[in-house]
Parts: structure tokens; C-alpha cells; sequence
């Protein structure tokens, strides 16, 4: 049974079948990373799984500014334009035109 979902000291042994170039691309990098092949898989899934979550909460976003735009009857570009002029009036812009 597999531990706590945050837990990063039980490992598990898993058999997975990739194609011979995608297995000596990974061979290649976890010795340019001097890095164990199953610790590079169990870091390239990390990331994967990480960067899926975040396109999941991207297109919350996006669905609630979409929502918003049709309750306020604007476009997106408009709702965008409304909102980047709202942000300016509370930001302190220094000579270069970055934020400070």
C-alpha cells in the first residue's frame, strides 16, 4: 500500500516499457546530471504532474475570467485592458517602466 502523498521515503519499484531512443536520451542526461536513472524519471514525472496541475488552475482562470467577461459583457480584450488600467493606478512605475 503506498505511503502518504507527500512522502518521499518509500519508494516503489515500477516496470514501465519506452522506446530505445527515449531511453538512452534519459541515459544520456542522468550522466550529464550525474544523477541516478530513477532518480531523473522520479523528477521529469514530478515536474510533469506539477506542470499539469498548474495548466488545471490556468484554465480555472480562464473559465472564471470568461465568466466575468459575459456578466460584465465585455471582451476578453476589453476585460484585459480594464483590468491592466485598474493595476497601473495602484502601481509605482520607476523611469525604466518596470514596477517597483
Amino acid at each position: 500500500m503506498p505511503g502518504p502523498r507527500n512522502s518521499r521515503s518509500r519508494s516503489h519499484k515500477v516496470a514501465i516499457t519506452i522506446p530505445e531512443d527515449l531511453f538512452q536520451d534519459a541515459e544520456r542526461a542522468a550522466k550529464r546530471l550525474k544523477m541516478p536513472r530513477s532518480q531523473l524519471y522520479s523528477r521529469l514525472l514530478r515536474s510533469s504532474l506539477s506542470r499539469g496541475r498548474m495548466r488545471k488552475l490556468d484554465q480555472k482562470k480562464i473559465d472564471e475570467i470568461n465568466k466575468m467577461c459575459q456578466e460584465l459583457d465585455l471582451s476578453a480584450g476589453q476585460f484585459l485592458e480594464q483590468a491592466a488600467h485598474q493595476l497601473s493606478k495602484r502601481t509605482k512605475w520607476n523611469p525604466q517602466g518596470y514596477p517597483r
